[in-house]
């Protein structure tokens, strides 16, 4: 006859067997289970730590009256629980060895302890989650209302529509953008600008503002003195940008600083000045697609920053269409390959958007 002795949660159960087959039959289930920690022991060091501190209680060893065969199995348990199960063996029916109860009997209070550990890290995680998750909601609530300040300084919608036909298809990617678009009017004349500044997010959303305000200066030239060309304006930008940032070209400076394009139209003669830095104008005309380039240097230190913006003048006809737009739209990724959109492509976009309406070019 052999006896199962089976220790589970500190409590000594014997199960008699009267023959070896109803041993080997019984072996098969869940009662010859003798230690079952409930512990989900996930990490693979805590795990085998366990079964180390196993192999110290209870080594493979004949105890006196008893033959002692240990078991350590794994189970994947919904890929989730890992089950650690042992197993003792008597040759006959006297209780086990004294010591070895008392040694299964610490093996339990090991498993708990080890549980413990677990459930003491699972609670600092939690709590190092929740702290991301506060500090998450934290910055996306500043950001949103950084956001609501940086379009309070662009010019009102209703502004801009009222000086000429047009769309804006502003899409930062975190909340604020290094991005900015500027309108200006005096008299027969509109004056406007689109920017990208270094950086993104935060960084350039500072930038924008600088930007914006250096224009809003140069306007009150404007409302003096009417001899200011396109060019004049980024040139004076430039020394504007240069002056705030304290660039004087030296090794270690901040080489912040934008790309824009600057557009004076003249509505009645249809006179367009352009000047650009990095950002060229696009100007469609009847299905065709002319570029006008911009100079290949940005606003802020430059080697060749004592040079003048170039300016063009450009005379339109009606129905023709004009486009500015920073880097970022044929930057755009996507497709199977991850690829970006390119400006070849962009270009063909306007060409083929043209004649339709405003409000479905945006769409588009």
């Amino acid at each position: 006859m052999k006896t199962l002795s089976t220790c589970y949660e500190n409590m000594l159960k014997l199960i008699t067997f009267t023959s070896s087959e109803e041993f080997e039959s019984n072996s098969k289930s869940n009662e010859l289970l003798v230690i079952q920690i409930l512990s989900q022991l996930t990490d693979p060091a805590t795990l085998n730590h366990v079964i180390s501190d196993i192999r110290v209680l209870f080594p493979k060893t004949k105890i006196t009256g008893s033959y002692v065969e240990e078991y350590i199995q794994y189970h994947d348990y919904d890929n989730r629980k890992v089950w650690l199960f042992f197993t003792f063996i008597t040759s006959n029916e006297q209780n086990l060895d004294v010591t070895l109860i008392n040694s299964a009997c610490k093996f339990c209070e090991l498993a708990k302890f080890h549980n413990k550990e677990l459930q003491l890290l699972y609670s600092r995680l939690t709590e190092n989650s929740a702290l991301i998750e506060s500090f998450n909601r934290q910055m996306t609530d500043s950001l949103q209302y950084a956001s609501r300040i940086q379009n309070a300084v662009f010019p009102p919608v209703e502004f801009i529509n009222s000086l000429v036909d047009n769309f804006i298809l502003y899409k930062p990617m975190q909340y604020i953008s290094g991005d900015f678009y500027w309108f200006f009017e005096k008299g027969n004349k509109v004056y406007f600008a689109l920017g990208d500044c270094t950086g993104h997010g935060v960084p350039g959303a500072l930038m924008s503002i600088l930007g914006i305000t250096c224009l809003n200066e140069i306007s009150s030239i404007f409302k003096i003195y009417d001899a200011f060309s396109a060019s004049d304006v980024l040139n004076q930008l430039r020394k504007m940008i240069k002056s705030a940032m304290h660039q004087t070209g030296k090794a270690g400076e901040m080489l912040d600083g934008m790309d824009i394009a600057f557009c004076i139209l003249d509505k009645g003669t249809l006179q367009l000045e352009y000047a650009g830095a990095y950002i060229p104008l696009y100007v469609v005309r009847n299905g065709e697609l002319t570029e006008y380039t911009s100079d290949r240097m940005p606003i802020g230190v430059y080697p060749r920053d004592n040079i003048s913006f170039k300016l063009n003048t450009i005379k339109l006809e009606p129905g023709d269409m004009l486009y500015i737009s920073t880097d970022g739209y044929a930057d755009q990724t996507g497709g199977a390959l991850g690829k970006k959109y390119l400006k070849k492509y962009f270009k063909q976009l306007l060409q083929s958007i043209s004649q339709k309406d405003l409000h479905e070019q945006k769409r588009m």
